[in-house]
């Protein structure tokens, strides 16, 4: 049969499980800072950036490239950049300057 743990025991293991209660919300909490900062940064800076996954769809685009287009971020996302930024129906490898996507030329 197993031996019990005494109750000092048990009390060391609980400070020790609400220690890394409190230092997995403290990481949490940095997480979130950081996240906030990343965003913050990311969406004022004047350049044009889009995330785009491996099945060519939009995940994300900044605020300046929804200015460039006049259009709300959102209306990008979940949709092939082929279809936005080239008005294509395939895949086409190349990347464009901002005023070659602004004025359709190639």
């Amino acid at each position: 049969m197993p031996k019990k743990p005494t109750y000092e025991e048990l009390e060391n293991k609980v400070k020790k499980l609400e220690n890394e209660v409190v230092e997995f919300n403290n990481a949490g909490d940095a997480l979130r800072q950081n996240l906030e900062m990343h965003q913050t940064v990311v969406g004022n800076i004047d350049l044009g950036l889009t995330v785009i996954g491996t099945d060519y769809k939009i995940q994300w685009i900044s605020p300046t490239v929804s200015k460039w287009f006049d259009k709300d971020p959102s209306e990008f996302v979940g949709k092939y950049c082929y279809q936005m930024f080239e008005r294509k129906n395939g895949v086409y490898h190349r990347i464009y300057s901002r005023p070659i996507m602004l004025d359709g030329s190639t």
